[in-house]
């Protein structure tokens, strides 16, 4: 979708089934929080995140949010 307006956010995560945070295994990305994460949260999404992404994966993990993937695994 790219860029949307922020008008139309909470429309298309209603129509949303999951909110995805995959990010490649970088230093800088290691305890990444990432504001869509929240957002996705916030919607009542479950999120798919990133093992690389240490303190994402073990927030998901310990509360049940969603899935922690490996990112570079198809």
């Amino acid at each position: 979708m790219g860029t949307v307006p922020r008008s139309i956010v909470d429309s298309i995560m209603r129509d949303s089934a999951v909110g995805i945070v995959l990010l490649a295994d970088l230093p800088n990305h290691a305890d990444a929080m990432p504001t869509k994460f929240f957002e996705y949260l916030s919607h009542g999404l479950a999120v798919v995140v990133s093992r690389s992404t240490r303190v994402l994966a073990e927030l998901v993990e310990m509360h049940g949010w969603g899935e922690v993937v490996d990112e570079t695994d198809a």
